[in-house]
């Protein structure tokens, strides 16, 4: 459900309602599943999920545009969810020739980690074209600081830009700028994944389906892993 900015108590249930006119540099098409930004900053100031998004959105921003979608610095309520900026519940397409910047709040307890992008379930995917997207992820106690983060998905670029940037998580955790069970191709524009400084590992690409070139440039750099078995890599599968 959204509920506007005004405080006026003005409300609609986005799943079935299309919201046109909210005055925060956003519309909603509900039968199609389409975010259009174009100018928007969602800012958090307690939730620690920026966007909830369903199975098959599309965000799109507009050209000229910048927008800013960022969760809160706090723990989640629920023991092992993500602090988020995005969470998908699906396939999720990012287009556009705006700029979006994607960012997960800094957490500390022992069980929720800070994660830019969270892709849910198995079918999950990321598609990523024409836009310049950065996505960050915050430092964490003793759990993991993640870029993209997902078991299943895919993830594409075929243009725009992409930047990854992972925090630190130095007291037990891991850093990665993408992990997730699926397949990394870049088969153009330009994607940088840099992870931060780890306990144990700190890998710039984690993908168990593997990382695909095809096209474009890809660049993935680990930080520092200080424990005296930590590991760095810029990718691995």
């Amino acid at each position: 459900n959204y509920t506007n900015t005004a405080g006026d108590g003005v409300s609609a249930d986005a799943a079935t309602t299309d919201i046109l006119d909210c005055g925060e540099g956003w519309q909603w098409i509900s039968s199609t599943k389409t975010l259009t930004l174009s100018g928007a900053y969602i800012l958090c100031q307690e939730d620690t999920t920026g966007l909830l998004l369903p199975d098959g959105t599309t965000v799109v921003a507009e050209e000229g545009t910048t927008n800013v979608i960022r969760s809160a610095d706090r723990n989640p309520t629920a023991e092992n969810d993500p602090n988020t900026g995005i969470w998908s519940q699906g396939a999720l397409e990012i287009t556009g020739t705006g700029y979006l910047t994607v960012a997960a709040g800094a957490t500390t307890s022992m069980s929720n980690s800070s994660v830019g992008v969270f892709l849910q379930n198995e079918d999950s995917s990321l598609q990523v074209s024409g836009i310049h997207l950065t996505i960050q992820s915050k430092d964490t106690g003793t759990m993991h600081s993640v870029g993209i983060y997902s078991d299943y998905a895919n993830v594409n670029i075929d243009s725009g830009s992409m930047t990854i940037y992972a925090g630190n998580s130095i007291a037990g955790g891991n850093t990665f700028g993408i992990q997730t069970g699926g397949l990394v191709s870049v088969d153009g524009g330009t994607v940088t994944a840099l992870a931060g400084t780890a306990a144990w590992n700190s890998t710039g690409i984690n993908a168990a389906g593997g990382v695909a070139a095809n096209g474009g440039i890809l660049y993935a750099k680990g930080g520092k892993a200080f424990e005296v078995t930590g590991q760095s890599y810029g990718m691995s599968s």
